[in-house]
């Protein structure tokens, strides 16, 4: 079970260190006396906004910054610990959804109660009144006192069933405090007698009432000083002083002290004559129940926060009334037995605002509603019930991409079609017409943010197709398919070469020079990392398709990836696997007849080892076997070097290149009229290939090295040689693969069992289960 908070406030430094960051950190520091060890404390974080302060680490169990479940279909609860304070779309997908249980702290409603002060102008007043309709959106309330549950329900009409007035808790220091309530030595340096005032840079807080006051009583009792505590900017500082002089008080008895410690604050409340608060609104007031722990008499302004909390008249004053507090502020200096009566009065006021009772009001409604939560949803999936078919959005490339991994995402919508509704999220230029697609939309954040969907896919590789999904990643997370062993190449082309030096000093821990990173990209097989990097903290869960990436997030990254396995995604009939149809195919494409033909297939790159492919092929010649080698695929900007290579070696007559992009039909005539095929891959972390899959598929033998074999699980038709590329063993087993006369057969069991173990059916379920949908239970026969 999974419990989310919003910490954005304690990232802020405008609330970490005030009501708001003090009583959030109160409540999650308490939260385990309710969950135990049954949840995860997940706190949601902003990567824009600062850190998290050192005395808030360790709140949760652990962060991310992506603002959403890990898993929706599950009962979970969010926690907005602040939600009128920062960009309510950020969490979206946590309010409003069916199995989050939403809860918010509500503090007040100041702003639009004065209205004037805090909400300006037009733009201001649109932006609160949105955050407001948020609010409402939440499925329970936590109030911090009576007054401000009084104007949520007025405001929002709220069900009085959805609220609980929690209160604000005492911090440590003071809960020790009100238990121990011992004399103090004076503070050195603090005057003897003094008022104290605890507020900040805000103008309801009044302090100006208290400055004529305390200036009132110069005369009459010139010991008296006037002890400010607050974050006051030095200009507001200023302002109170001059204020203060102007009103005929001593500079000399006005004291501000700012960055107190809370050890430091509760002596000054012991040694004080009182506290005065003057506040002219507030939704509770923490140093009413900060100075009662500490037995420190108060003076309070007339509102409906302090009247919660003082009900001895004689100690409040009407806020605007200066005379009225003069008095109150004599009377209680000149006569101890009030002081001592209104200490008696107010000492069970903090009684009830322990961290024990107000983390209880709080978390056990949580604890409770979230439980019947889950024992309902356990009782729905134990009884197997028919469900509704489920949304899917899936953003990925799409043809006419012109992309391995946009032919591979049609299959898997293909497949996916028959069990769950799907939308596509492509920026495909006229997609291919697909009937198990819904909608084509293009790629942007609205899957991930206008909850019309019970899970959203995006898929990623090592293209250009695929910079807008990783951003939309980033941010919003959720499941993610990386088909790719690496991302190298597409970081050092999208966001340049220094960018990716820097990305790969943080991957590595180390510094990296830029001809060493620029060097990995020419020569992938000395490539380090997968630079998985930017998407590990959002991909919930991570999904991939070889054993190899698995096993390399695992010791790079220590997560588990979800693995599933690949699939064949081109599609060759028997009919067309027949002698008769190789030779059609040869006829087609003006492939010699009676001659051996070796393909490989693929864009050409320096990480299929080309050169190695054109050295076998000689040496085939030089065993009285001469092949033609067919490169099926761009060849980019190596096709010169490969060609004065082959020419080198006298064969340049039997290496041959096809043009920049090959249709979908002449690759097909290219599996069809090949003897063998080489693939090969020079870097080592599990990677696919695509042109491997259509190999297996039409039952090819195929020459592959062994971590790009391992990697699809191959059957035995593929023959394997080490990881180091030499040419000599791969003419060797091409050799001996001929005098064997494997090539005839294209036929084979393996081939079938293969097709069937790397299903697109199998495929799509185990994909619905990964990415948190529910499975038809009839799958199995389904699937048969």
């Amino acid at each position: 079970m999974q419990i989310y908070v919003d910490l954005r406030c304690l990232q802020d430094e405008n609330y970490a260190f005030r009501g708001v960051g003090f009583h959030s950190a109160v409540l999650l520091r308490n939260s385990r006396r309710y969950w135990g060890a049954e949840c995860e404390l997940v706190g949601l974080i902003d990567a824009n906004m600062g850190e998290i302060p050192f005395a808030y680490k360790g709140l949760v169990d652990r962060t991310q910054t992506v603002f959403a479940a890990d898993r929706p279909s599950e009962p979970a609860a969010f926690v907005q610990l602040s939600p009128m304070t920062h960009d309510p779309l950020k969490v979206a997908r946590l309010v409003g959804q069916p199995n989050v249980l939403s809860c918010a702290i509500v503090y007040d409603f100041i702003p639009l109660d004065v209205c004037k002060q805090y909400l300006p102008n037009a733009t201001t007043l649109r932006t609160y009144a949105s955050q407001l309709g948020w609010l409402a959106a939440y499925n329970r309330f936590f109030p911090i006192s009576e007054y401000s549950s009084r104007r949520l329900r007025e405001i929002l009409a709220v069900n009085q069933s959805d609220v609980e007035v929690t209160g604000v808790a005492l911090r440590p220091a003071f809960e020790a405090a009100l238990r121990q309530r011992e004399p103090v030595p004076p503070i050195v340096g603090t005057p003897p007698s003094f008022v104290l005032f605890v507020g900040g840079a805000d103008p309801r807080k009044n302090i100006d009432v208290l400055l004529i006051s305390h200036s009132n009583l110069r005369h009459t009792h010139p010991d008296l000083h006037l002890v400010v505590i607050g974050k006051y900017p030095p200009a507001y500082a200023d302002a109170i002083r001059n204020d203060y002089c102007k009103h005929g008080g001593d500079p000399r008895r006005l004291h501000i002290q700012q960055d107190v410690s809370d050890n430091h604050l509760i002596r000054l409340y012991q040694s004080a004559v009182c506290t005065v608060c003057s506040s002219q609104i507030e939704g509770f007031s923490l140093p009413v129940i900060e100075a009662a722990a500490c037995g420190c008499p108060l003076l309070v302004s007339d509102n409906e926060a302090h009247r919660e909390l003082i009900h001895t008249e004689e100690a409040i004053f009407p806020p605007n009334d200066s005379s009225a507090l003069t008095a109150c502020l004599r009377n209680i200096v000149d006569g101890p037995v009030l002081r001592m009566q209104l200490q008696s009065a107010q000492r069970n006021v903090p009684m009830r605002f322990s961290a024990e009772a107000v983390c209880g009001r709080f978390w056990l409604p949580i604890v409770r509603e979230i439980r019947q939560r889950s024992a309902l949803h356990a009782r729905i999936v134990q009884r197997k019930s028919p469900v509704a078919r489920q949304r899917l959005s899936i953003l990925s490339p799409f043809p006419p991409d012109q992309s391995g991994v946009a032919d591979y995402t049609r299959r898997t919508i293909q497949a996916l079609g028959r069990f769950v509704d799907v939308d596509l999220y492509t920026d495909a230029s006229a997609p291919l017409a697909t009937p198990e697609i819904q909608n084509f939309l293009p790629i942007s954040d609205w899957p991930h943010v206008s909850g019309n969907y019970d899970s959203t896919l995006t898929v990623i590789g090592n293209s250009h197709f695929h910079t807008k999904i990783i951003d939309i990643q980033k941010e919003h997370g959720g499941p993610c398919l990386i088909h790719d062993n690496r991302l190298a190449e597409l970081y050092s082309w999208w966001k340049g070469p220094e960018y990716f030096r820097n990305l790969a000093c943080r991957s590595l821990g180390r510094d990296v020079s830029m001809a060493e990173s620029q060097d990995w990209i020419a020569n992938p097989g000395k490539l380090p990392s997968v630079f998985f990097d930017e998407l590990i903290p959002t991909a919930r869960p991570l999904i991939v398709h070889s054993k190899g990436i698995q096993a390399q997030c695992r010791k790079q990254y220590e997560i588990e990836a979800e693995y599933i396995p690949f699939c064949c995604y081109r599609t060759f009939e028997s009919a067309d696997l027949t002698p008769t149809a190789r030779r059609s195919a040869r006829i087609a494409l003006g492939v010699p007849m009676n001659e051996l033909v070796v393909v490989s297939l693929g864009i050409v790159s320096p990480a299929k080892a080309p050169q190695a492919c054109i050295l076998a092929i000689a040496q085939l010649h030089q065993a009285g076997l001469p092949a033609h080698l067919y490169f099926v695929g761009s060849p980019g900007n190596m096709q010169e070097s490969l060609k004065s290579l082959a020419r080198g070696l006298r064969i340049e007559d039997w290496v041959h290149f096809t043009s920049d992009w090959v249709s979908e039909v002449e690759y097909h005539q290219f599996v069809l009229a090949a003897d063998f095929a080489i693939q090969l891959r020079n870097h080592f972390f599990g990677g696919l290939s695509g042109a491997m899959l259509d190999c297996i598929a039409s039952g090819l033998v195929t020459v592959a090295n062994d971590d790009l074999a391992e990697a699809l699980e191959s059957p035995s038709f593929v023959l394997r040689i080490g990881d180091d590329l030499q040419h000599e063993q791969i003419a060797a087993q091409l050799i001996e693969a001929h005098r064997l006369g494997l090539h005839h057969d294209r036929l084979k069991p393996a081939r079938q069992q293969y097709l069937r173990e790397h299903s697109f059916e199998r495929y799509a379920l185990d994909l619905l289960k990964v990415v948190g949908l529910t499975v038809p239970w009839q799958s199995d026969q389904l699937v048969a």
